[in-house]
């Protein structure tokens, strides 16, 4: 994971949590379809791995391309967009700083009301279970 993509502990986080709940699931199966000791765990781990590459091999790309993106978007700027940056800073700063006066209700009434859903985007707002649910549904 580059580092301008942000990701490279929450990647490695969701691909663990992402290969346990596989492998628990096939193993599973594998435990209540034989009926004897010999458990198939060859067979368990080549279809969690499967499953994984499936789950979560879109997401890194997904990832992977707006970080190189992201790492594009870094180039030298001209003085006026330099100076159009610097003024979206400083708008930003005297924004934030209104949010946390005693009158950031009335300035900004959805803080703290929004769904997960709304404020985080694809890249923040994964749920690996969700997904791994999904996805064994579908199988």
């Amino acid at each position: 994971m580059p580092p301008q993509a942000g990701q490279g502990v929450s990647a490695a986080a969701e691909d663990g949590l992402t290969i346990a709940l596989m492998l628990r699931h096939f193993l599973a199966q594998q435990l209540t379809s034989t009926t004897n000791d010999d458990l198939d765990l060859t067979d368990a781990l080549q279809r969690a791995a499967k499953g994984y590459q499936d789950v979560q091999m879109p997401r890194i790309w997904s990832i992977l391309d707006r970080a190189e993106y992201v790492g594009h978007a870094k180039r030298p700027m001209n003085w006026w967009e330099e100076l159009l940056r610097d003024w979206i800073f400083w708008i930003v700063g005297q924004l934030s700083r209104l949010r946390f006066s005693a009158h950031a209700e009335c300035l900004f009434p959805l803080i703290g009301k929004l769904p997960e859903s709304v404020v985080n985007d694809a890249i923040l707002g994964h749920h690996v279970e969700a997904e791994v649910e999904r996805y064994l549904q579908g199988l």
